[in-house]
């Protein structure tokens, strides 16, 4: 991942103007972290969310899941599992692409779980902080 964009990251997880949401990038609530993610590229490139009405927004047609755009953007693989706290137990099993594989270590999951089911935006900071290589 690119080292600028992920400083920046998590700088707006932990600086409290986003507030959390589950479940959908951007919610009239707030943003899920990936919705963060998306907001900086929004705003950098002057463009805009759509509204729907259900309350959840969308960009380029996702409203749940990270716009590849936005993966490109900041070089960053959609797929990663971070080690996430020792708070979350989640009973969700976690599949990891790279490996094929059920991982039943539930403290290894992808950042869209650790956000929908429990994580905060500070502890998803801090494992991005510390467990994305960047460049």
């Amino acid at each position: 991942m690119k080292k600028q964009i992920l400083d920046k990251w998590i700088k707006n997880l932990t600086n409290g103007k986003y507030k959390q949401t589950a479940f959908a990038l951007r919610r009239e609530s707030g943003f899920c972290c990936l919705g963060v993610l998306t907001d900086m590229y929004i705003k950098k490139h002057g463009l805009n969310w759509d509204y729907v009405k259900d309350g959840a927004c969308k960009f380029t047609g996702e409203s749940n899941m990270l716009p590849q755009v936005v993966a490109e953007w900041a070089e960053f693989d959609k797929n990663i599992l971070i080690d996430t706290s020792d708070d979350l137990k989640s009973s969700l099993p976690v599949y990891d692409i790279k490996l094929k594989m059920i991982i039943n270590d539930v403290q290894h999951e992808d950042i869209t779980s650790a956000n929908d089911y429990g994580e905060t935006f500070s502890n998803i900071a801090a494992a991005l902080n510390t467990q994305i290589i960047t460049h």
